[in-house]
């Protein structure tokens, strides 16, 4: 199985050409095959397999939509401050993060000792919302909103998890940077908000 392979000219002889398509045609054969016998392992899953810089990775979905499917993932973070506070802003604010994770398994299914993730494995996990929306927010000086006073626009992201909101700029404009808060916590908004330059 040939997998990872980069750097193959563009331009030039169609032989090439032809031959990098042929091999992207072998690789999505080789992920069809490989789904098909995963969702074989354990009948309540659908598996996708997809090849991203040479590894396999899975996206998961029930194969009937009345299937009742219970998993545990369990992550333990390398214990220093910055993958506890990446792992809770994740879960609590909904937002982008990676971190070193000490311990990560999967169960409930024989297809996660298949993949390996039935294991305790160790590494860097990144873990991204599904969905944000692309928000804008405004700083205008003062206590008031006044259409003549200077204003400044941050393009951000709004994104949602188990506590509350967060708002990130996007970073498309340096060097401002947001992020603020929301946690809709005892009948009120709490709102931690920091701009950084």
């Amino acid at each position: 199985m040939i997998l990872g392979v980069s750097g193959l000219p563009v331009v030039g002889s169609p032989g090439l050409n032809v031959f990098r398509d042929d091999l992207a045609g072998a690789i999505a054969m080789v992920a069809s095959e490989r789904a098909a016998h995963l969702s074989s392992i354990d009948k309540r899953l659908t598996v996708r397999v997809g090849y991203v810089n040479g590894r396999e990775s899975y996206k998961f979905s029930a194969a009937k939509p009345s299937d009742e499917f219970v998993a545990e993932l369990v992550i333990q973070p390398v214990q220093q401050k910055a993958n506890v506070e990446n792992l809770r802003d994740a879960i609590n604010y909904g937002v982008p993060v990676e971190f070193d994770a000490a311990e990560f398994r999967m169960t409930g299914s024989p297809l996660f000792d298949e993949i390996g993730t039935g294991r305790g494995l160790t590494g860097r996990i990144s873990m991204r919302p599904l969905r944000n929306e692309a928000v804008q927010v405004t700083l205008i000086p003062g206590d008031r909103y006044s259409l003549t006073a200077p204003s400044v626009r941050i393009n951000s992201k709004l994104y949602r998890g188990a506590k509350g909101l967060a708002v990130l700029s996007d970073g498309e404009q340096l060097p401002l940077s947001l992020r603020a808060e929301f946690d809709p916590s005892e009948g009120g908004t709490k709102a931690n908000i920091s701009l950084s330059i």
